[in-house]
């Protein structure tokens, strides 16, 4: 959701930010979910944070950090991804249908993860491929 926040000079930029767009409208007409409260609590730009949490609204849907979560969390950093990327990947395999990043280095890492229990994608191209753009 940072997207949103970046240069929009960029066509990339844009696209994935419209893409962002596309997908808060659909949870705030509550048919999907955004459970991204944890990464947004974790903004240090105090006004970034408070206008994302507006955007996102509050979801009633909340994966609790267990230790299987935790354990996994940590199986994801040993191939390679950042401790931050592997809980939010951990938590995103506990009920989530996708985990969407602008990242692309995150993208193809978690890409290459065979056991991987979500579906990772880019924003834009998930919105193209699943027919919702």
């Amino acid at each position: 959701m940072n997207r949103l926040f970046d240069d929009q000079s960029d066509r990339r930029i844009r696209f994935e930010s419209e893409a962002v767009k596309v997908i808060l409208s659909f949870c705030e007409q509550r048919r999907w979910h955004n459970i991204a409260q944890f990464e947004i609590d974790q903004i240090p730009d105090e006004d970034r944070r408070q206008k994302l949490q507006l955007l996102s609204g509050q979801s009633e849907d909340v994966v609790m950090i267990d230790k299987a979560i935790s354990t996994r969390a940590k199986e994801l950093e040993k191939r390679g991804i950042q401790a931050f990327d592997a809980l939010h990947l951990a938590c995103a395999e506990d009920g989530a249908d996708v985990f969407l990043t602008v990242d692309d280095k995150l993208l193809q890492q978690a890409l290459a993860i065979e056991d991987l229990q979500v579906s990772v994608n880019n924003p834009v191209v998930w919105l193209i491929k699943e027919g919702r753009a």
